[in-house]
Order: C-alpha cells, then structure tokens, then sequence
C-alpha cells in the first residue's frame, strides 16, 4: 500500500510523470491482482495529465480499462460491493471518457446506474463529472440513456 502511496505522491509532485511509474503499477498488477483496487484510487492523475503520453502506453491504458471494466461489472451485474469505494471508480471512467472520448463512451453507463441506484449524496460530483464529459464526447449518446427518473434526479439534487 505505501507504494502506491508513494507512486501517487510522486506523481503529484512532478508535471511530468516518469515511465518507472507505469512499470511498477503494471509489474505489481501482473504479479497480484488484488493491488487492483489500489491502481484505481491512484490513477486519476496519470491519466489526466497530458505529459502522461498515454497513446503511446496502450498496455497501460488497455490494463486499467481492463480492471475498469471489471469493477463495473462486479458492481452492476454481480451486485458486488467493491472494497475501495465507487468514487475512485467514477473518477476513473470520467478520466477514460475526458481523455478518449468515443472509444469509453460506455462507462457514462455505470454512472447512471449509480445515480438511479440511490447513491446520489456521496457521489453526486464524480457522476455530474462523467456525464459532463460523456456529453462533450457525444451527446447524443449520453442523452439518450436518460430517462425521466434521471432526468429528475439531475433537477432536484445539487453538487452540495
């Protein structure tokens, strides 16, 4: 856990991150696939930062809409509660679509899922933060997942 700690502090600290960073998060990841919950929570960063040169890193990026893509599951399928909290997941799939539009059009999905399932106070934020840039990458997609239900609960709620 430290580790991921220090990786994350490290990458705040610097503008530019450094390709050690990446290694070790998919070394640690190949070796043991319970750190998983951990690379979401220190992503984020990594992956907004335009420094990061992620279209060149498509392991990388591959790996973590991998893991993604697996929480999202466990949470909306499985019924799953995930150990490490929805936010970081939300945060993430913001990331994905902000940074590559189209192609993680998809996970503006989970959050409405999480926004019709009644987690609104805790995550209301992060789920405005992936619908924003759902609907900047497509917004004829994003609108027509919503319903009157979300549509409702977009109107009476606010960020506070």
């Amino acid at each position: 856990m430290s580790l991921f700690n220090f990786i994350s502090y490290f990458n705040i600290q610097t503008n530019t991150p450094i390709d050690e960073q990446f290694d070790i998060l998919l070394f640690f990841l190949s070796r043991n696939s319970n750190t998983a919950q951990y690379v979401i929570n220190i992503v984020y960063p990594l992956l907004l930062n335009p420094l990061s040169n992620l279209m060149n890193r498509l392991a990388f990026v591959q790996t973590i809409s991998s893991i993604v893509s697996t929480f999202i599951h466990k949470i909306m399928v499985e019924k799953e509660i995930v150990l490490f909290g929805i936010e970081p997941l939300l945060r993430v799939c913001g990331a994905f679509i902000e940074v590559f539009g189209n192609e993680y059009i998809e996970m503006v999905k989970f959050a409405i899922y999480i926004l019709k399932n009644g987690f609104i106070p805790n995550y209301y934020s992060a789920i405005l933060y992936v619908i924003f840039n759902a609907m900047h990458a497509n917004g004829d997609f994003t609108l027509s997942l919503f319903d009157d239900e979300v549509h409702d609960i977009l109107i009476n709620h606010s960020v506070l």
